[in-house]
């Protein structure tokens, strides 16, 4: 019966040892795009190895504009956004932070690795161009009009925009509303051709293949071994109030231990 009796109360002491270091932990809360919340994920561990009085919750399904609107109610401790903050937004007493630029990639759903140049993808987006290799039929995935993935799209590929528009002209071709929407879609479909970054391409499990741009090679880029045309940038945004727990999280991001995870995670530090 002694026995028993140690035994309990020694676990009671631990369970209060653990209790008592959860509740002297700081909890940051970050959310925002999906384009990143693998590599936030991937930073969880080292960073409350740098600071292990910190823990650090990743929140899914935000996407940029509802993580800066939950970090303005405090909701949030910090957001990541694939945008700068509209003046409504800096008006809240938020401010951005550089985060991360990676490579804006296209992907497919084949057993093989693709080439094609821009004008070609174009045709694939218009449905112009049907057909891939493997005799797959091409079968696109299109972003809401505004996000930030079609704004790129538009922005730096030459009569893209028009392809867009034709392209959601026609029935039945499905709109990923998020950014781990549009990897589901992607994984499912054969013959599927979407875009996204790199850094969710390389964080999140799948078994898609990076297309080749105008023979450009994003992997390459990362590397440090070659050029790449495309690129989205990420920032953290905070309160312009920033608390210690946050200031350290900010500060982590420019170790050594951080930059590893940017090169396997397809990313560069934004400076």
């Amino acid at each position: 019966m002694e026995t028993q009796r140690i035994v309990k109360i020694t676990a009671l002491i631990i369970g209060a040892i653990v209790l008592s270091s959860a509740a002297s932990a700081e909890t940051i809360r970050i959310g925002g795009t999906g384009m990143v919340l693998g590599l936030l994920q991937a930073l969880k561990g080292p960073f409350e190895r740098y600071s292990p009085q910190d823990q650090l919750i990743v929140v899914p399904g935000l996407g940029s504009g509802a993580g800066i609107a939950a970090l303005a109610d405090s909701a949030l401790s910090a957001s990541a956004s694939a945008r700068p903050l509209k003046k409504k937004e800096s008006a809240k007493n938020l401010i951005l932070h550089p985060f991360i630029e990676t490579p804006f990639v296209f992907i497919s759903n084949t057993r093989s690795n693709l080439s094609f140049s821009s004008p070609e993808l174009v045709g694939i987006f218009s449905g112009e161009k049907t057909y891939l290799g493997e005799g797959l039929r091409a079968r696109i995935i299109l972003r809401p009009t505004g996000d930030s993935v079609t704004t790129i799209l538009e922005r730096e590929i030459p009569d893209m925009k028009k392809a867009l528009k034709t392209a959601r002209a026609i029935q039945g071709i499905p709109v990923a509303q998020t950014d781990q929407d549009n990897m589901k879609l992607a994984q499912k479909m054969a013959g599927s051709i979407t875009a996204m970054t790199m850094t969710q391409f390389k964080t999140e499990p799948n078994s898609l293949h990076m297309i080749k741009v105008d023979g450009f090679d994003a992997k390459q880029a990362i590397a440090g071994t070659g050029s790449y045309p495309y690129y989205m940038t990420a920032w953290i945004v905070t309160h312009k109030n920033i608390s210690s727990e946050v200031q350290r999280f900010l500060d982590f991001l420019d170790t050594p231990e951080a930059a590893v995870v940017y090169q396997s995670s397809g990313a560069l530090r934004a400076d």
